[in-house]
């Protein structure tokens, strides 16, 4: 190759300036500006490139290529040119695509190159970089975001169905439990329809995550619970309840799905005649107790799943769940969580 016109002869050597622009990633190509008798910049031709230059191109590049004739989009490349001349350096970004491939050759990928023309003396130096592998590692953390965000989606639905599935087992199904209870002793309609119209309230509640603007004071909630579940042995429930202070949303929700849970499995599998409740909330913790005088935890049939979901909501708190037989009979159902 010639050496460019502007670059002193002594700087030509295969050690200096041609060699190693002849060895870059990017492409380097020097053009002359061609101008008509008015001094308009009609083209502009090759006198330099590098082999990078030449390696993208279909057919190989000569000394005196007019820009014109074998540029794609030969009239914009000349505005940069010009620009260039005129104000020293411009930027380009230009793709290599389908269409283009009659001029370069075709691509796997779309090419991406930024483009640098720079006045040098009378001639403007056109420097391509090759963004192809910034762009294919654009298109990879594109697809990471797509594979974090679905699988956060599908976490979030896991968590969710868990949760309402928690809630149906530890709220609704044990109020429903409780009505049917109810039914059989009270002829109460207009309380038992009451009672159904909280529980659709509250599997409307329990499905959109709705959190009620107001809630009963922790003692009327304790007390509505009991006396759902009142009828279900000889004598209602005794109740003690130690309550310093009320209790957040929350931990509140919780502690009635533990009372709920903990008398349905009285009611249904304890086959007791008596049962006692106590609930303690001090300063710095609350504890659900439930005694019941039945069969005890290894003679009744109590599901695994609810007591999981007890021990799910005490965990979740930094508290702890337990089943255990009673001191003479029967057993002890006791749920504690700290309070911070």
């Amino acid at each position: 190759m010639p050496c460019p016109v502007h670059i002193p002869q002594g700087m030509c050597s295969e050690e200096k300036v041609e060699s190693l622009m002849s060895n870059l990633r990017d492409y380097i190509g020097l053009h002359r500006l061609v101008r008509d008798e008015s001094g308009k910049v009609i083209d502009a031709v090759l006198i330099w490139w590098n082999d990078q230059y030449e390696s993208i191109r279909v057919t190989p590049p000569f000394v005196g290529q007019s820009m014109m004739a074998t540029y794609y989009e030969p009239e914009g490349a000349l505005q940069f040119v010009e620009q260039a001349f005129e104000q020293g350096v411009v930027k380009q970004i230009f793709h290599i695509g389908e269409d283009e491939v009659d001029q370069y050759r075709n691509p796997e990928v779309l090419v991406r190159i930024d483009v640098t023309w720079m006045r040098t003396g009378d001639s403007v130096v056109e420097i391509g970089s090759d963004l192809s592998d910034m762009t294919a590692l654009e298109l990879e953390l594109i697809a990471q975001r797509k594979a974090y965000t679905d699988a956060t989606r599908q976490s979030t639905l896991e968590a969710e169905r868990s949760r309402i599935a928690r809630d149906l087992h530890d709220s609704i199904i044990q109020n429903l439990f409780a009505i049917s209870l109810n039914l059989k002793t009270r002829d109460d309609k207009e309380w038992a329809i009451n009672s159904l119209h909280e529980v659709i309230s509250e599997i409307r509640s329990t499905i959109f995550d709705i959190v009620p603007s107001e809630h009963p004071p922790l003692r009327d909630s304790i007390e509505k619970i009991v006396d759902m579940f009142a009828t279900a042995w000889p004598t209602p429930p005794e109740v003690q309840l130690h309550l310093e202070h009320e209790l957040p949303t929350d931990l509140l929700d919780d502690v009635e799905n533990v009372i709920r849970e903990g008398l349905s499995n009285a009611a249904r599998h304890a086959k007791a005649t008596h049962v006692k409740i106590s609930v303690d909330v001090t300063s710095d913790l609350i504890e659900v107790e439930i005694e019941d005088d039945g069969v005890g935890p290894q003679g009744n049939q109590r599901r695994r799943g609810g007591t999981l979901s007890l021990a799910h909501r005490a965990s979740t708190h930094g508290g702890e769940f337990s089943l255990l037989p009673g001191s003479t009979s029967g057993t002890v159902f006791r749920w504690k969580c700290p309070l911070s």
